[in-house]
């Protein structure tokens, strides 16, 4: 199951790197999935498998473009 993560604090992003830095940091992201919509950050990857069946995050880039991370 994936999850989509679109920036959180009206934060946007231009690269897939840019994303994957502020993840990496621990930066807030808010998540959408079919159960929930709250933020979270790398700090709650453990419980985004456990509590969701997260397999793979999506980010929202610009518009519709998006950059896959696997759990």
């Amino acid at each position: 199951m994936h999850i989509t993560m679109l920036p959180a604090y009206g934060r946007t992003y231009g690269t897939e790197s840019a994303i994957l830095a502020d993840w990496n940091d621990g930066k807030d992201f808010q998540m959408f999935s079919h159960l929930k919509i709250c933020y979270c950050s790398i700090r709650d990857v453990e419980a985004l498998k456990r509590d969701f069946g997260a397999t793979y995050l999506q980010f929202r880039i610009h518009e519709f473009r998006h950059a896959t991370l696997a759990l």
